[in-house]
């Protein structure tokens, strides 16, 4: 399983301890550290190296936009999870231009920033170009999820397979799909196969269901 490393940041004290408690009954999350300011954030991402930030959008005199900006130049392989008390259209807008990965309320369930954390790493750190596609980035993660379509794997077979939640493979899809400009899973496989090779992985595939090996 994999381990995804994350850096908490919020002045709230008994707030980040709650969601530090609760990331840490996620066996695949470990937390490597904390801070209340934005000199923290930047401190801690500098000296640990996160796969991800999780950055409260209020932390001192120091505008939200310009830690993300500092970070993302800085420090660009770590992927930065902003948490909010209000859902704010043009300040997301604001965040995301200026790098930040994902835009998170306090009141999203604990799944959806576990999911954000995942997605985020494998967005950052498996982006790889494929062959023959300009147009195109797909990470390894997702030509995992591909290469079980074409297997004929439902969602939740996908998300078993490789240990991830089904919101995550829905998301992958999603990506895939905008990628390729496809319509669907039928389209996908279609454009997919001019560049790439789907079946480069069909023989002994340890992340495969021994029944979809060949």
């Amino acid at each position: 399983m994999r381990t995804y490393t994350v850096v908490v940041v919020d002045d709230h004290g008994l707030f980040r301890e709650g969601l530090i408690g609760i990331l840490n009954r996620h066996d695949s999350i470990r937390v490597l550290g904390e801070g209340a300011t934005s000199d923290e954030a930047e401190t801690l991402v500098a000296t640990l190296a996160p796969n991800a930030l999780i950055l409260d959008v209020e932390l001192d005199s120091t505008p939200a936009a310009v830690t993300v900006r500092r970070i993302r130049r800085n420090h660009p392989d770590t992927g930065i999870i902003i948490l909010t008390m209000h859902r704010d259209a043009a300040l997301e807008r604001e965040l995301i231009g200026a790098g930040a990965s994902s835009y998170l309320t306090k009141t999203a369930p604990s799944s959806d920033l576990v999911e954000a954390i995942q997605r985020v790493t494998e967005e950052r750190h498996e982006r790889i170009p494929e062959a023959g596609s300009s147009s195109s980035l797909l990470s390894p993660r997702e030509l995992d999820v591909l290469r079980r379509v074409s297997r004929g794997l439902s969602n939740k077979q996908i998300a078993e397979s490789l240990q991830i939640a089904p919101g995550t493979v829905k998301r992958h899809l999603d990506n895939l799909f905008r990628k390729l400009g496809a319509t669907g899973r039928v389209d996908a496989l279609n454009k997919a196969a001019h560049i790439i090779d789907l079946n480069e992985r069909a023989v002994d595939d340890p992340a495969l269901p021994p029944r979809e090996r060949r």
